[in-house]
């Protein structure tokens, strides 16, 4: 997992194993894209483990 730097612009939100690619400040759902697809999430999911919902 990619553990955000001061200097890194990307958005800090992460969902269980999946961290934000979009930039900081963007606006609607988080998203992490990969070889395996798609994943997007809310505000409320930021820092929750998929078992824990």
């Amino acid at each position: 997992m990619h553990d955000p730097t001061p200097t890194d612009d990307r958005c800090p939100s992460v969902f269980d194993r999946w961290h934000c690619g979009l930039r900081q400040g963007h606006g609607g759902l988080h998203t992490s894209t990969d070889a395996h697809g798609r994943t997007t999430w809310n505000d409320t999911a930021h820092g929750r483990r998929l078992p824990d919902l």
